[in-house]
């Protein structure tokens, strides 16, 4: 099975190569895999792998020669490989560590649905293909599984954490999979796999920590600043206009810019978030599409919120509500764990608060604001940078969410229609049921989720 999702793919090939070019797991001119040979074991097309590689020669790490296999063509100074090794990973200890424990937050419910829609003959096809060729098969196999669940955002955000953590792709040794595993039961095939490919991670960790422990060279800074993992959901086309317009919806609904007001003008917001005022143009653009705004010539952008007036023929729209879809699918998966880790880790006092908060959403009558309130709490009071990164880009993407729940519910009802639900969240709150109060979320979100896959046939 190839996996055929967007031409982005070569770069989890070009990465992987530079990775291993860069840190010395190469020498120079050594020769490297065909591309046929690397597209079997990544599941990609050649064509994507070669295309990986033309990249790579641009940037004069390899060389290509017609109907020959590339050469490593980067030669570094001595040492310098093992140094930039360690200052990649020593500026990264903090956030590769969490992820240990992140990764069972996110990446585990994650992989365990699209392993739910992986048939065993897949399955089968994938480990028998994996007994041959082991290398970096955690990499491969999560990359597989997760294919399954349609969905380019949960692509994105583990092609990303690969990116951060890039020892995966830095194995020199591989270890063959039992030869008999295939003719186990799918159940004991999963268990094993899940065991062994969460050990991997753990091992690889105590491999760098002591990488970084006996290999300090001199000339490395010893205060040297740490770099966080970011989840760069735009990295190869940095469309500021989708972030902004999720952004100004957001403060629509918190009251920065309340319905029947005037946004600033185009000069003053470009002022304001930083940005030209092309984008802006280009975000008014959007947010007009979606019925948020309507611009009066001579008078400036009226925020209106307007029910049944989305442009769907718009491709910012349609590319927003992509977003949206795909951050309540990978909510409904990872809320129950998520919220039972946030709020067990946070004091009585901050649950009591929350409590507060949807008490709050009863008395004035708005319900629609649950999920904001929740995804910020969860975004301050998580003690692992990993899970506030990927919850506040999430919380951003689900703003978009909020013009086709006007069509869907219409304004009348959107104040109301989540009150039976916050009623419950209260009552968990009050008796300190953070199982209760986590599967509250996850039944919600699963159902939200389910009605935005009917929405406009998208």
């Amino acid at each position: 099975m190839e996996i055929d999702i967007d031409s982005e793919l070569h770069m989890l090939v070009y990465e992987y190569f530079e990775a291993r070019i860069l840190f010395g797991f190469y020498d120079f001119e050594e020769k490297l895999q065909s591309a046929p040979k690397i597209a079997e074991s990544f599941h990609l097309s050649p064509s994507t792998v070669r295309q990986a590689f033309s990249q790579l020669e641009k940037q004069g790490y390899v060389k290509l020669e017609e109907r020959k296999v590339a050469r490593v063509a980067y030669q570094p100074a001595p040492g310098e490989c093992r140094e930039r090794a360690y200052r990649y990973f020593a500026e990264r200890r903090k956030g590769i560590t969490e992820f240990n424990q992140s990764g069972r937050l996110l990446l585990q419910p994650l992989w365990k649905e699209g392993l739910s829609r992986c048939s065993d003959e897949l399955l089968l096809e994938f480990l028998a293909k994996a007994q041959k060729n082991p290398d970096s098969m955690a990499v491969r196999f999560f990359l597989y599984t997760i294919n399954m669940l349609d969905n380019q955002l949960v692509l994105n955000f583990f092609w990303e954490i690969i990116r951060y953590v890039r020892f995966p792709y830095l194995r020199k040794e591989t270890e063959p999979l039992p030869s008999d595993l295939t003719s186990l039961p799918r159940k004991d095939i999963l268990t094993f796999i899940g065991r062994n490919l969460f050990r991997n991670y753990e091992l690889e960790l105590e491999k760098v920590f002591a990488f970084l422990d006996e290999s300090k060279p001199e000339s490395a800074m010893e205060q040297a600043e740490p770099v966080p993992f970011e989840w760069s959901i735009y990295r190869h086309r940095p469309q500021l206009r989708y972030t902004l317009a999720s952004q100004i919806i957001r403060e629509a609904m918190n009251g920065r810019y309340p319905e029947g007001t005037y946004l600033p003008s185009i000069s003053k917001m470009a002022e304001l978030y930083g940005v030209s005022d092309m984008t802006i143009r280009r975000t008014l653009d959007i947010l007009a599409g979606l019925g948020v705004t309507r611009s009066y010539h001579g008078r400036g952008t009226l925020v209106c919120m307007e029910e049944g007036k989305i442009d769907l023929s718009m491709s910012g729209v349609r590319e927003g509500f992509r977003l949206y879809q795909e951050s309540l699918h990978i909510l409904s998966l990872t809320i129950y764990p998520v919220a039972q880790y946030v709020l067990a880790e946070t004091s009585k006092e901050k649950r009591a608060a929350l409590r507060q908060e949807f008490e709050t959403l009863l008395s004035e009558k708005t319900s629609y604001r649950c999920f904001e309130i929740l995804l910020s709490f969860i975004e301050e009071n998580c003690t692992l940078d990993v899970i506030k990164e990927c919850y506040g880009k999430l919380r951003e993407l689900l703003a978009w969410g909020y013009p086709f729940a006007l069509i869907r519910i219409q304004k009348q009802r959107m104040c109301s229609e989540y009150l039976d639900e916050i009623s419950r969240m209260i009552q968990a709150l009050s008796k300190d049921d953070i199982e209760g109060f986590a599967g509250i979320w996850e039944e919600l979100l699963r159902r939200e989720a389910d009605r935005s896959r009917t929405f406009g046939g998208l």
